[in-house]
């Protein structure tokens, strides 16, 4: 059986969906995620500078 190769993307968003999953949330992109307390929102703005940094480290990583 041929391994998957490893994504940062695909594990984020196994985190995002386990997050989801965990609180009851509706899994969606994180920018769009009803926030329910305090904590999921200070969780969700967090995650998303993650994805930013993820993002960019592929782009540049692609275009050198």
């Amino acid at each position: 059986m041929k391994q998957k190769k490893f994504s940062y993307f695909y594990h984020m968003a196994d985190i995002l969906i386990n997050f989801c999953e965990e609180n009851g949330l509706e899994p969606l992109s994180a920018s769009e995620i009803a926030w329910e307390t305090e904590e999921q929102r200070e969780w969700l703005e967090r995650f998303v500078d993650i994805w930013y940094r993820v993002e960019d480290r592929d782009n540049f990583r692609r275009w050198r």
